[in-house]
């Protein structure tokens, strides 16, 4: 098995366990990392499905993040 193919067999393992146990501690009331509980808590007071909050949030914070980095290499206009 090529090194590649041992790096991407690691991250989606990783990827799957993270899922199940997020899963299992949302049903056992646990409780999750501050930034899911958040995006839960205000997914359940919007009335809208967890998982489309969850990519509404991250892919602002996504076009944020790049925005910056362009911004910083002066690709795109600067803010005035």
């Amino acid at each position: 098995m090529s090194l590649k193919m041992k790096k991407f067999c690691y991250m989606v393992f990783g990827i799957l366990l993270i899922g199940v146990c997020v899963a299992l501690f949302r049903m056992s009331g646990f409780g999750v990392d501050p930034f899911t509980c958040m995006n839960l808590g205000i997914s359940m007071f919007i009335h809208m499905g967890f998982g489309t909050w969850q990519l509404i949030v991250n892919a602002v914070l996504l076009w944020k993040s790049v925005w910056q980095f362009l911004r910083k290499l002066d690709i795109v206009l600067p803010e005035d």
